[in-house]
């Protein structure tokens, strides 16, 4: 039970730090709309269509939190 307690801790802290990160790189150009937590996940929304989402922001809002799971994945790799 405590290993199924600390993986589920653990999936909900990287959701945290993934989306927090969009949501933080989001807020600088105005682009932040919402979190949310929806069943199979949390969510930033951005004020921004998708299809009208173009630019180095845009790059830095996406890049940053995927590059920082990236990096967490190796730093947690034994």
């Amino acid at each position: 039970m405590k290993k199924w307690f600390a993986f589920i801790i653990a999936v909900l802290l990287f959701f945290a730090l993934h989306e927090g990160l969009h949501a933080l790189t989001a807020m600088p150009f105005g682009e932040f709309e919402a979190f949310q937590i929806r069943p199979l996940g949390m969510e930033v929304t951005f004020k921004t269509p998708t299809t009208e989402r173009v630019g180095r922001h845009w790059a830095l809002i996406s890049g940053a939190s995927n590059l920082a799971t990236i990096l967490m994945g190796y730093g947690l790799l034994p």
